[in-house]
C-alpha cells in the first residue's frame, strides 16, 4: 500500500516561517533530497504541537528544520517535509555517502534530544521498501519513521548515554611517533573521531562512519589530513556519535 495513506502532511515549503528553536540557512540546497516525516514518537507521544525535527550533516551543521502545527500521528495524505542538499561552495549540506543526523525539539520541555540512528526507520518514499539513512544524490526522496524512547522507560538519560559509549584514554601518552585510540559503542549508529589543536583548529579526521556495537581502536601517527607531520604540543581527540560526544587530551613529543 502507497506510504500517502499513511502519513501527515503540513508541508514546509520555500516562503513558509522556519521552526522557533531551530534556525536553518536560508539558501536552497543543490540537487535536494526531500524527506517525507511521515510517523514521529518521541517517549511513547506523537509529536505536538510547537514541536520541532532538525537534519543535521556529520560536521553538526543544521540543513533544515520543520515546526509542527499539529498533532503529528499517521493519518491519510498528511506528512511533513525536511529538504537535505548536496553541499558547495554557497550552500550548508551533505557529501555523496553522508549519514543523515536528526534532532528533536520538545517544545513543552524545550529541550533538545538526538534522535539514535537505531530509533528511525527509513523507507524508499515510492515503494515503502526498507533503504538506508545515507545521503546519494541519485535517491530523491525518502520517508522516514521516528520512535524515540518509550512511554515506560524507566532509565535517565545520563544513564542510557553512559552506559552505551566510552573513550578511553589515548595509549601511550605522551607518544612520538604513534598513538592507538580505543573506544566503546554498544548501539548501532554514524560515529566520528577527530583530532583537534589547543586552538580547536582541525587537524584530522580518523573516523567518520556508521558502526555497530563493539570496541574499537584506531591509530594516529602525527599528521594532519595532507599527511604532513604536526609539532609536538597538546592535541584534543573527540568522539562524537548521534547520542554521545566525549573529549580527552593527549600529548605529543617529538
Amino acid at each position: 500500500m502507497s506510504i500517502k495513506y499513511f502519513v501527515l502532511i503540513v508541508c514546509l515549503l520555500a516562503g513558509m516561517a522556519k521552526g522557533q528553536h531551530f534556525k536553518p540557512p536560508d539558501q536552497n540546497p543543490y540537487q535536494p533530497m526531500t524527506i517525507y516525516v511521515i510517523e514521529a514518537t518521541y517517549n511513547g507521544r506523537h509529536m505536538v504541537s510547537g514541536d520541532e525535527i532538525a537534519v543535521f550533516n556529520p560536521d553538526t551543521l543544521l540543513v533544515d528544520s520543520f515546526v509542527l502545527e499539529q498533532q503529528l500521528a499517521p493519518a491519510p495524505d498528511e506528512y511533513e517535509i525536511l529538504r537535505a542538499g548536496l553541499s558547495d561552495s554557497n550552500t550548508v549540506g551533505f557529501n555523496e555517502g553522508d549519514t543523515l543526523r536528526f534532532r528533536f525539539w520538545d517544545f513543552s520541555d524545550q529541550k533538545e534530544t538526538i534522535i539514535d540512528y537505531d530509533d528511525i526507520e527509513f523507507l524508499n518514499a515510492n515503494t515503502g521498501e526498507p533503504v538506508d539513512g545515507i545521503y546519494r544524490t541519485e535517491m530523491s526522496s525518502i520517508a522516514i519513521k521516528i520512535h524515540h524512547g518509550g512511554a515506560h522507560s524507566h532509565v535517565s538519560e545520563a544513564e542510557q548515554v553512559n552506559n552505551d559509549f566510552r573513550l578511553d584514554a589515548n595509549v601511550p601518552n605522551p607518544f612520538n611517533p604513534v598513538t592507538t585510540l580505543c573506544y566503546s559503542l554498544s548501539r548501532t549508529g554514524h560515529v566520528a573521531l577527530n583530532i583537534f589543536d589547543l586552538t580547536g583548529r582541525h587537524i584530522r579526521e580518523l573516523v567518520n562512519d556508521i558502526q555497530r556495537n563493539g570496541t574499537y581502536s584506531v591509530q594516529w601517527d602525527g599528521t594532519d589530513e595532507q599527511g604532513i607531520p604536526v609539532a609536538s604540543g597538546m592535541f584534543f581527540y573527540r568522539l562524537s556519535t548521534d547520542m554521545y560526544q566525549e573529549t580527552r587530551k593527549m600529548s605529543l613529543i617529538r
